[in-house]
């Protein structure tokens, strides 16, 4: 009688297994509504690149920048006591329209063929990344503009 190891490692080849997940359309949504545009440009550009389409992926990180600086342009830009809350629902809601459109047919074949969504914890998880990213940046903003500004005095 033959003793194994229990501890031993397996003797069968182990490779990497490729990734085979996406983010869903609702995910995409709840990025963008909890970390802003550029959490859910983020998630479009891995759903592109796992996808296999490098250059929609960098696209839509280019496109999501350009929609966060408009939306904090737009933010300047209205009235004091106007709410932000409506403009943030309608990139939301664009954010879930395009990524329906964009996906829909792609998730549908990659479940055919066993994927499987990415977890929404890591979705909630990603976007408070973004959020915090964006509140720090602010804040640097914030705190170095009017420093530089009083250096450079127009007397």
């Amino acid at each position: 009688m033959e003793v194994t190891n229990p501890y031993a490692a397996p003797s069968a080849p182990v490779a990497d297994a490729p990734e085979r997940r996406y983010y869903t359309p609702g995910q995409v949504t709840l990025a963008t509504l909890l970390g802003g545009p550029l959490a859910g440009g983020y998630l479009f550009s891995r759903n592109y690149s796992l996808f296999g389409s490098r250059k929609k992926a960098k696209i839509a990180l280019l496109w999501s920048l350009a929609v966060s600086v408009a939306a904090i342009g737009l933010g300047f830009a209205l009235p004091a006591h106007t709410s932000r809350t409506v403009p943030a629902a309608i990139v939301a809601g664009m954010y879930r329209w395009y990524a329906k459109e964009a996906f829909q047919g792609t998730i549908a074949e990659r479940q055919a063929q066993g994927w499987l969504r990415y977890s929404w914890w890591r979705v909630v998880g990603l976007s408070v990344a973004f959020l915090v990213l964006m509140i720090l940046l602010a804040a640097v903003f914030l705190i170095l503009i009017p420093r530089m500004l009083i250096g450079r005095s127009l007397v």
